[in-house]
């Protein structure tokens, strides 16, 4: 970091009152972790931020990507 003041961490890699909040923010207010149960077209609704997921049915998991409004349809 140019601005030593300023980073998320501190010289001795203790975490700053800044990156606290960082890691609130990302780990607490905007992270996505739920478990669902399909309707009886197998289809389940959830809200969630644009970002990279982890599906999984049966113990079978399937990266997948949120760019916008979507509808991902499992097939391992």
């Amino acid at each position: 970091m140019w601005q030593p003041v300023s980073g998320l961490v501190d010289k001795h890699w203790n975490v700053r009152p800044n990156g606290q909040a960082w890691i609130d923010l990302v780990k607490k207010r905007w992270w996505s972790d739920t478990t669902v149960v399909t309707d009886a077209n197998g289809v389940a609704k959830v809200r969630v931020f644009k970002g990279d997921y982890e599906v999984s049915k049966d113990d079978v998991k399937r990266p997948v990507t949120v760019f916008d409004e979507t509808e991902v349809r499992f097939k391992p």
